[in-house]
């Protein structure tokens, strides 16, 4: 993998989100070579944005991360859609937040399908309302 990418995800997972931002900040896109990995950077930075209350960088890098891997099997497109649904819920926009979780329950995403369909379907009946 990504050697950055790699760096990034386990400060993340580990609660290190500054950490995590400094490993991949420096780091650009158009240098990583593999797509896949290209669209983890964006779900990751998103993911970190967020965690760090950038909600409106992330909605950028989720945006991206979507527009760049909705056609892949991967899961990172799905939980960006998640994120940005869990973003606009939070904002009181219901419908954009319906928007996305609808885009994750069509997502192609193998991984983690169950656990990101399941979760949007109980977002869409909560903006339901």
């Amino acid at each position: 993998p990504e050697l950055s990418l790699l760096k990034a995800r386990l400060y993340y997972d580990g609660g290190y989100y500054k950490k995590a931002l400094d490993v991949i900040t420096d780091k650009k896109l158009e240098n990583i070579p593999l797509t896949v990995d290209k669209v983890e950077y964006l779900c990751r930075m998103g993911l970190i944005q967020r965690k760090l209350n950038n909600e409106d960088q992330a909605i950028i890098f989720f945006n991206a991360c979507i527009a760049k891997g909705a056609e892949l099997k991967y899961q990172y497109a799905a939980s960006s859609a998640f994120n940005l649904g869990n973003i606009y819920e939070k904002r009181k926009q219901y419908a954009k937040a319906a928007q996305y979780y609808s885009q994750c329950t069509k997502m192609k995403n193998e991984e983690y399908k169950n656990g990101f369909e399941s979760k949007a379907k109980a977002g869409l009946r909560r903006v339901a309302k």
